[in-house]
């Protein structure tokens, strides 16, 4: 129990730094696209506070939205990654939805938000899968190597 926990919270911290890393690479694009219009370049506060704000909103996406994908990926068992892909996708969109009536914005500005949202939202989903994932292939091993059982050999 204790490792599937571990496996799960290093899949988490690997999905917050994905979403962080999301930021820095949105914070050197939009750096090279003011130096190339010719545009401000926001300040030199600018590129912290939006490492700062793509932090913070990859924690409350990881809790909120991967968290309980990952769960219901987990309770179905049987295609996993295809359930919390789509949990995620519908997730999303109730948070878009609540978010543009709360802001009175159009269908089509929470439709493009929401899109974006789950453009930024998968690599990290990804991350916290694969690393559950492969964490768990690796203790299931260590597990039969100490009771004396082989591994499994696979093609």
């Amino acid at each position: 129990m204790y490792r599937n926990i571990a496996r799960h919270l290093a899949g988490a911290v690997a999905a917050w730094l994905v979403f962080c890393a999301e930021g820095v690479l949105s914070c050197v694009g939009l750096l090279v696209f003011a130096v190339a219009a010719g545009a401000d370049s926001g300040g030199p506060l600018a590129g912290p506070f939006l490492m700062l704000i793509a932090a913070a909103v990859g924690g409350a996406l990881t809790v909120l939205v991967l968290l309980p994908a990952i769960v219901v990926g987990k309770v179905v068992g049987r295609l996993r990654w295809v359930v919390a892909f789509g949990f995620t996708l519908v997730l999303l969109g109730l948070f878009a939805a609540g978010w543009s009536v709360v802001t009175g914005s159009t269908a089509r500005e929470a439709t493009t938000g929401w899109a974006l949202t789950v453009l930024a939202a998968l690599v990290p989903l990804t991350a916290w899968s694969v690393i559950a994932a492969v964490g768990g292939r690796a203790s299931r091993s260590h597990a039969r190597s100490d009771l004396g059982i082989p591994a499994p050999v696979r093609p």
